[in-house]
């Protein structure tokens, strides 16, 4: 723990301390939220006898918080064992750690448009001085579709594109930048819900954005749109397939009783019911994997289980930033393994 986490413990246990989610973060160091950083920072409020009200674990990242003591009967409850986090019993008694299945996080708040990376990622423009020329080539070079032009932070004097120069350039031979600016392209503001403008975005193709100070801060394009929706259902998918296809294989071995006995759960009633780390706790026994009938090494896709463990978890809690792409990559390949090994399911 560094010291200046330290010493924020130690204010916020004096009096509440407000500040933003991203704050927050930054005092541990952390610039995202995930399963890691949400954990790290839950066990070292806990073990402070802290809390957040509300929830870091959701809401935008400027949403505002208050750190501060817990009520007295809670810290007696908490962390008189040294557990840093409370943690959920079964229903035979023995306990399980909550990082083991994280639950489903769905955003408290509606997504807003500058939840769009490129929303606030900054415009590149041309001044309408310019010629055609210098604007297509801005175009080429970056791959852009269309290009603000701008004689200011905010003034927006229009848009060109690929498309209208193409309109422009059937009707007459001689083409200026003039004559292919769309004066009126769509703005949308930063911190408008997302969800109610997804019908002008998909119909104007794209649309530049302005923040609170009326500056054009970044565009969204219906690419944008496609790949950040593909970031966070994917993995979903993925994941639903991963863990449909592994109980099928458990189950197709091990019987009810066994499950039973190894969870210890005797209330247990189909494979179904089974958490993601009871999967790994069960094939991670010799003799059990022995009975599985896989020509692979059963230290390896206990590791490969695990990555797909934590990714689970990562994505289960919705505002989390997306999946890296070594993670994507890992789990794309496990699904690949998976259907190999079950490929009736």
């Amino acid at each position: 723990m560094t010291d200046r986490t330290s010493e924020f413990l130690a204010k916020a246990a004096t009096e509440p301390v407000q500040l933003s989610i991203r704050d927050l973060l930054a005092i541990w160091g952390f610039r995202y939220r995930d399963f890691d950083s949400v954990g790290r920072i839950q066990r070292d409020l806990a073990a402070a006898g802290l809390c957040c009200e509300p929830s870091f674990a959701d809401g935008p990242m400027r949403g505002m918080v208050s750190v501060g003591a817990l009520p007295k009967r809670e810290v007696s409850q908490g962390d008189r064992a040294g557990e840093g986090m409370p943690s959920a019993a079964t229903d035979e008694g023995t306990t399980q750690a909550p990082e083991e299945d994280a639950q489903l996080i769905l955003p408290q708040v509606a997504w807003l448009v500058s939840d769009v990376p490129s929303a606030t990622a900054g415009v590149r423009h041309v001044h309408p001085s310019a010629t055609l020329a210098q604007a297509q080539q801005i175009m080429m070079e970056n791959g852009f579709s269309q290009l603000a032009v701008m004689t200011g932070p905010t003034e927006l004097k229009g848009a060109v594109s690929w498309e209208d120069i193409a309109k422009a350039r059937i009707s007459r031979a001689q083409v200026s930048l003039a004559d292919v600016i769309d004066r009126f392209p769509k703005v949308v503001y930063a911190d408008e819900r997302l969800l109610d403008q997804l019908d002008i975005i998909f119909a104007a193709g794209f649309v530049f954005v302005r923040d609170r100070n009326d500056c054009i801060c970044g565009i969204v394009t219906n690419a944008d749109l496609t790949g950040r929706f593909d970031d966070l259902t994917t993995p979903f998918f993925q994941l639903g397939e991963i863990e449909r296809r592994v109980r099928h294989c458990i189950g197709a071995v091990f019987s009810l009783e066994e499950l039973r006995q190894v969870t210890g759960r005797s209330a247990l009633r189909s494979v179904d019911d089974m958490m993601f780390g009871q999967y790994q706790h069960l094939l991670d026994d010799p003799d059990r994997w022995q009975r599985m009938d896989w020509a692979l090494d059963r230290e390896m896709f206990i590791e490969h289980l695990d990555d797909v463990r934590k990714a689970r978890n990562h994505i289960m809690h919705f505002g989390a930033r997306p999946l890296s792409d070594s993670q994507k990559h890992r789990l794309a390949k496990f699904l690949d393994a998976m259907r190999y090994l079950d490929p009736q399911a």
